[in-house]
């Protein structure tokens, strides 16, 4: 499945929980998303071969646009071999780095030479215990480092010692490394790269190999006055970068035409996407994604994106659920029922072992939603409050695994506001079809690509910065919609509404705000919006909470607080009451 230049049709992948192919149309303004297919993923136990998924997300695709998508001969053959060619593959689980923990007592110009020679050979560097002083035991605190080290299993070890003319330096760090990890009860084992100035004493390199798969290097240099020559490093650094994906690949099975495709990370595609955005409609704009094991918030700045992460990521295995680092109490600010450590935790367990369940209940769905919008905060730094202004942004759009609980477009403007607290006017889209990444995959790679083409209109947000006492009348609002009478609609402070008129219609807005609220010209002004706002499939959200928000002290009040939000925007199913057995 290569690419041909300037093909009428190409596909990319993008590897998660679940498997998504996306086929791309040709067209004037770029390649634009034509239809969508996903599979749960196999590539992990029992399956460990991503085939099946890869096929199943054709079938998908194929169930979805039939001939549209796969027009090629042969007309019936597998879709495999009528699937247009693979452009570009995202997703974390294909462009994993192996990854690196640093040890040693290097002089600060060598230790910043061979950390950009580690992340050269293609590692992502998690860790350093290292010191510039010779005395390596002395200096470096080896069990805390060992405890870091088993904490985050790196999959390679690199021990660079200097200045070890007494042989102490080494024996000591491999008195750390077989004692603290071999044998260890999580059965860790990882490789060790030992780059060693001088010449190691026979025994103690036939006790390390002995222990953990060990190679040993000697190097030149190092000193105060010559720096370490670096293409020893460098050469043993990828050999064993290139083992460790051997290694990882041996027991898993991916379609050639996968491993093949570029290769482009997720928050390298949503950066570009973001970018194109902003810089085709001149907007500030803000992407994120909220996906089963992490956040990501990309936000274009000059010529490029800001991006940020909360990930639950391991260096093994399928990742956790992202709400294993979110605090219960900062969940629980969006429930409007307290959740539980205890149920909390259950949750995330059951995520983990089933990443693709959808949530069973309105409880669910919204500790789901309420997950996601604390995580996103915390990757953004926590909007608003603790940022001390709150952001201002044109256009907001969300994408990620999400978008399969959305069971209403409200939830998904809901979201995005409490995720992001902006204030001003913000424009809201979904990018239903969950594309967004896969279509700045293509602008990564290269190639032009139509991103709206998979976004949704979801409609607008008014949020007001201040603070007011709850009930105070905060702002009056005047839509008035295309051909249609003016509506009206005062909203008080600590509260929501929205507003709703014809999808497809443009409306003129008017905003008068209290004296104590800011709608975007300073406390007190009215903002008469100079281009129109179409409605979309929610409408305008009107948000009187205050910038930055600020909760009730007691539980229950802060409870009421949310439930009004979701009444008012009629964002959830009230849930079932519960039955009486007589």
């Amino acid at each position: 499945m290569r690419v041909k230049p300037n093909a009428e049709r190409l596909m990319v992948v993008d590897l998660g929980p679940y498997v998504r192919a996306g086929v791309f149309a040709r067209g004037p303004g770029g390649y634009r998303i034509l239809a969508a297919g996903a599979a749960p993923s196999t590539l992990d136990a029992p399956h460990f071969d991503l085939t099946p998924a890869f096929e199943g997300a054709l079938a998908d695709v194929a169930a979805r646009a039939g001939s549209f998508a796969f027009p090629g001969p042969p007309h019936d053959g597998p879709l495999v071999d009528r699937a247009p060619g693979i452009s570009a593959v995202t997703g974390d689980e294909a462009v994993r780095r192996p990854t690196a923990f640093l040890l040693g007592n290097l002089v600060q110009r060598d230790l910043d030479e061979l950390t950009n020679a580690i992340a050269q050979a293609g590692f992502e560097q998690i860790g350093a215990a290292t010191t510039s002083v010779r005395a390596f035991r002395d200096r470096v605190d080896g069990p805390a480092a060992v405890e870091v080290i088993v904490s985050r299993m790196p999959d390679t070890i690199v021990l660079a010692l200097t200045g070890d003319d007494t042989g102490e330096s080494l024996e000591y760090a491999v008195d750390l490394l077989t004692g603290g990890l071999a044998g260890h009860e999580s059965g860790y084992l990882p490789r060790v790269v030992v780059l060693y100035a001088g010449v190691p004493a026979p025994d103690v390199g036939d006790r390390l190999r002995a222990a953990l798969p060990t190679t040993v290097f000697q190097v030149y240099g190092g000193s105060p006055t010559e720096p370490m020559d670096m293409g020893t490093p460098l050469a043993a650094l990828q050999d064993s970068a290139r083992a460790v994906q051997r290694a990882e690949s041996s027991d898993r099975v991916v379609p050639p035409a996968l491993s093949r495709a570029p290769q482009v990370p997720r928050e390298a595609a949503l950066g570009a996407a973001a970018r194109w955005l902003s810089a085709g409609q001149e907007l500030d704009v803000a992407v994120i994604s909220f996906d089963y094991g992490d956040v990501t918030a990309a936000m274009p700045q000059d010529e490029s994106s800001v991006v940020t992460r909360l990930s639950s990521e391991r260096a093994h295995g399928r990742p956790f659920h992202l709400g294993l680092h979110t605090p219960v109490d900062r969940v629980a600010r969006w429930t409007a029922d307290e959740p539980r450590p205890e149920a909390l935790q259950v949750f995330v367990l059951e995520r983990t072992a089933q990443p693709t369940a959808l949530p069973g209940s309105p409880s669910e769905l919204q500790l789901a939603h309420a997950i996601w919008t604390a995580a996103a905060r915390e990757a953004l730094g926590e909007s608003g409050g603790s940022r001390g202004r709150p952001l201002q942004v044109d256009l907001a759009v969300i994408t990620g695994d999400i978008t399969r609980t959305l069971a209403r477009p409200v939830q998904a403007a809901l979201v995005l506001i409490n995720s992001l607290e902006a204030a001003g006017v913000t424009q809201l889209a979904l990018d239903a079809s969950n594309a967004l990444a896969m279509s700045g995959s293509l602008i990564h790679t290269g190639l032009a690509a139509s991103v709206e083409s998979s976004l949704v209109r979801l409609g607008a947000c008014a949020a007001l910065r201040g603070d007011a006492s709850l009930g105070n009348a905060a702002v009056a609002v005047e839509v008035h919609p295309a051909g249609a009478s003016v509506i009206e609609r005062e909203v008080t402070a600590g509260s929501m509404d929205v507003i709703q008129w014809d999808a497809d219609v443009e409306a003129d807005v008017r905003i008068w705000p209290a004296p104590e609220f800011d709608a975007g010209l300073g406390y007190g002004r009215p903002v008469h919006l100079r281009a129109p706002i179409v409605a979309g499939s929610v409408g305008l959200v009107v948000d009187a909470r205050g910038r930055p928000l600020v909760w009730p002290d007691a539980p229950d009040a802060r409870q009421a607080w949310v439930a009004q939000w979701h009444r008012a925007l009629n964002a959830y199913p009230a849930g079932r009451p519960p039955r009486h057995v007589s």
